[in-house]
């Protein structure tokens, strides 16, 4: 009996890691609490971030009708661009059948006065 008596007993080395086993959970059981507390906090930070977002989104959908309106005015103006083209070839075609009479009446007026 004695033999279990003695088994019983810690020495002050046994009992020294026990306390610093015991401390260390100690010290997890703080650090695992303070974690929880920060992730709290982040998740309340994170809803009131999450409330003050839709006016952004209200934004961002405005914006993309915005764009799309853009898109549509452009395709407009793309398309009366190119009815105002076909318009022009003739008007154009005129416009360079004068600059080659204009030429040649110059060449003609310069050909003139060199044979004279």
């Amino acid at each position: 009996m004695e033999l279990d008596q003695d088994k019983k007993k810690e020495t002050p080395e046994e009992t020294e890691n026990v306390n610093e086993v015991q401390l260390e959970q100690n010290q997890d059981e703080e650090t695992e609490a303070e974690a929880e507390e920060a992730d709290k906090a982040i998740l309340e930070r994170s809803d009131s971030v999450k409330t003050e977002c839709p006016p952004q989104a209200e934004k961002q959908n405005q914006d993309e009708e915005t764009e799309a309106e853009a898109e549509e005015a452009d395709k407009a103006i793309l398309e009366r661009s190119d009815s105002v083209k076909t318009e022009c070839p003739p008007q154009a075609e005129k416009q360079i059948q004068e600059e080659k009479c204009e030429t040649q009446e110059a060449d003609r007026s310069e050909g003139t006065e060199l044979g004279k």
